[in-house]
């Protein structure tokens, strides 16, 4: 599951941005907590009730409707990085961005992991729990969030490889680019795992460089091509890619085989709208500088109510149908993580190395 500095040309706040990224960047934040506040409770559905009562696709349709937020993400880096305007030698990729991922990694993630090597240790020695905590973070094995700041680390050590084709590529060949990507990366894995064996010398997973190279292309090239710029198609797009999401998950339960690449059009038709929109919200421009704390610190507050305190939209409000005690949950967490991710920002050195 795809499901977000970094980040930090993602969810961290960039001066001189277009008014939209701001906005992609809070409600791809917010999707992520959403995305997380049901995972939570599906990924571990036997832990929290045997009621027949619950209905767990209703956890698998906020899981699949909100899994969009991370190829945004993408997007939004692309976008960014990979303009010609932008400095991404490897002096300013070390310095800048792989340097607030590391601290970040360090303050937060390695925390995270130690405590949930002692959760699963326990009444084994303090140095066997602290081996086992650090080899998993060293490994990339922390909480399941974290697993997109590792990604970001390759995808900043070849940006410098790939901006030169991308930056002086004409449109076809840089669609020709595009198309081969996608079908090595996304469509011929899909076909491997859910149709016929296809050998795997001819795959080339996973789709991240694809989906990044995709957002330069969206954002810079948009105004040589009319198809691009027509909001209705892009308004059927998110339309029915919601709706087919809708349907085989309260028909079958979960997504599998080719609808599993349903984020994908959905991903961009967001993106797309946002941009030919020219959304710019006042509030998504305050919340930015803290949207990259929220997406670090949100697991904590799920965890420590589902894991610690069992306090989960299963049991806690009663009679509310689980569509509505799951919207409370993350409206409950996300004005926690925000909350937190302000009190930190007020930390001068996360504030200077990381937020």
């Amino acid at each position: 599951m795809f499901v977000n500095s970094t980040l930090n040309t993602t969810i961290i706040y960039m001066k001189n941005e277009h008014s939209e990224i701001h906005f992609l960047r809070l409600v791809a934040t917010m999707a992520v907590v959403m995305l997380h506040t049901s995972s939570g409770i599906y990924g571990n559905w036997g832990n929290y009730t045997s009621d027949a009562n619950f209905d767990k696709s209703i956890f698998a349709l906020y899981i699949h409707l909100t899994e969009w937020c991370v190829p945004v993400f993408l997007l939004i880096s692309g976008a960014l990085l990979l303009s010609p305007e932008r400095d991404t030698g490897y002096k300013t990729i070390f310095k800048k961005y792989i340097r607030r991922i590391a601290w970040a990694l360090l303050i937060f993630a390695l925390p995270m992991t130690l405590s949930e090597s002692f959760l699963e240790n326990r009444g084994e020695s303090i140095l066997y729990i602290l081996y086992d905590g650090v080899t998993d973070w060293l490994c990339g094995h922390s909480w399941a969030h974290l697993w997109y700041l590792y990604m970001l680390i390759g995808i900043y050590l070849i940006t410098p490889i790939i901006k030169p084709f991308v930056v002086a590529a004409n449109d076809r060949d840089l669609e020709i680019a595009l198309f081969t990507l996608f079908l090595l990366s996304m469509l011929l894995p899909t076909i491997s795992d859910y149709v016929t064996p296809i050998e795997g010398y001819l795959l080339l997973p996973p789709p991240y460089i694809f989906i990044y190279m995709l957002g330069y292309y969206l954002h810079s090239r948009t105004e040589h091509h009319k198809i691009l710029r027509n909001k209705g198609l892009w308004t059927a797009v998110f339309a029915a890619s919601t709706a087919a999401i809708m349907v085989v998950v309260l028909t079958k339960g979960s997504l599998d085989g080719w609808m599993e690449l349903a984020w994908f059009p959905l991903a961009i038709a967001i993106f797309m709208l946002a941009k030919l929109m020219h959304i710019d919200w006042d509030i998504a421009r305050k919340a930015a500088p803290y949207c990259f704390g929220v997406y670090l610190l949100h697991p904590v507050f799920v965890n420590l109510s589902y894991k610690i305190l069992d306090i989960t939209p299963l049991n806690s409000l009663g009679k509310t149908p689980c569509t509505i005690a799951l919207l409370l949950f993350f409206v409950v967490f996300t004005a926690l993580a925000f909350g937190a991710a302000y009190a930190v920002s007020k930390i001068p050195f996360i504030k200077k190395n990381v937020i």
